[in-house]
């Protein structure tokens, strides 16, 4: 996420603690993979540029 929109750790922190927030439950903390993962079946109930869910989703040739 850094790497791909440019942005600090404490931005992209940020901006995932918000995420949670405003959407609890749609991420999980992967501790193996010492990520941040979708949930599976949440749906998100914003409105998610293609571009940004083609990365999340590992499809960065996609959008």
């Amino acid at each position: 996420m850094m790497a791909a929109f440019d942005v600090s750790e404490a931005q992209a922190s940020a901006d995932i603690q918000a995420l949670l927030e405003e959407h609890p439950g749609c991420l999980r903390y992967d501790l193996r993979g010492k990520c941040y993962r979708w949930e599976q079946g949440v749906t998100p109930r914003l409105e998610i540029p293609s571009p940004i869910i083609a990365l999340a989703l590992g499809k960065e040739g996609e959008a």
